[in-house]
């Protein structure tokens, strides 16, 4: 991603997180950034599509910094563990927020793509921290992994509900203590019992996301399609050039194949 690109990502994260995703506009977004509104378009196609970037990007980050901790780390196990839930901690309670906030702002059509979007990255991190958890519990039973991984999600939700309703601050090293305490609890009690979460079912998530994604890419691809299409349209207006008409054409019937085919 380039720094320009990245610079507006974090920018409109900003804006979104001190104003809110209802009270923010792309005018807003442009004016923080000192960029035209019609610059931010050319980058963006919608609001909705810069949201998602935003969340993409924050998850990314994310990720990336904990796959360092996970790469680079000289701590024992469970302490490298408790710094890759301290990096997820950072920010945990603002995305979760956000994300709230913009799915319940989209139609429930378009709320539903984008809801199987994010519960792709969801997955990614499930399946990162479920590897994690084995290594510092030197486990090799999967199911149980995956379990403590469910209760680590569930742990942090709280968590951060708690934090961000009432606007306090907690003790993050007690706190990572309490929730590695609990994990390692919950192995022992847990351990040679029967799973609820078998391969079977981790599986059928895993082709479900696959299949959710190859459903949600004619969304994704109409949406591209109907900004080119825009922007064509624009270039004529400004320009008279008949290719600018030709490309609007083309750009036309590719819609147009597309919902003959009933996606």
């Amino acid at each position: 991603m380039d720094h320009k690109k990245e610079h507006i990502i974090e920018t409109g994260r900003d804006l979104f997180e001190k104003k809110g995703y209802y009270n923010t506009s792309m005018q807003d977004v442009a004016e923080a950034c000192g960029i035209s509104k019609a610059t931010l378009y050319k980058l963006f196609r919608s609001k909705e599509d810069f949201s998602m970037a935003i969340i993409c990007y924050m998850v990314e980050q994310m990720l990336c910094s904990i796959r360092q901790i996970t790469e680079n780390s000289q701590e024992s196990p469970v302490e490298m563990l408790k710094s890759c839930i301290s990096e997820r901690m950072t920010g945990f309670s603002a995305r979760s927020h956000f994300i709230n906030e913009f799915l319940s702002a989209q139609p429930c059509q378009q709320r539903e793509k984008y809801f199987s979007y994010i519960n792709k990255l969801s997955l990614d991190i499930f399946l990162l921290f479920q590897q994690i958890i084995m290594q510092a519990f030197d486990m090799e039973d999967e199911n149980l992994a995956g379990e403590l991984t469910m209760s680590l999600g569930g742990l942090l939700r709280e968590v951060s509900s708690i934090a961000w309703r009432c606007q306090i601050v907690l003790d993050r090293d007690t706190l990572l203590d309490y929730i590695v305490d609990s994990l390692q609890a919950t192995q022992r009690i847990r351990q040679g019992k029967s799973s609820f979460l078998t391969p079977d079912i981790l599986d059928r998530v895993r082709t479900s996301c696959t299949d959710d994604m190859e459903k949600l890419k004619p969304f994704f691809m109409k949406k591209a399609l109907t900004h080119s299409l825009r922007e064509a349209l624009d270039n004529y207006e400004k320009t008279e050039q008949p290719a600018c008409l030709r490309d609007a054409g083309e750009i036309l019937d590719r819609l147009k194949a597309i919902e003959e085919k009933g996606i």
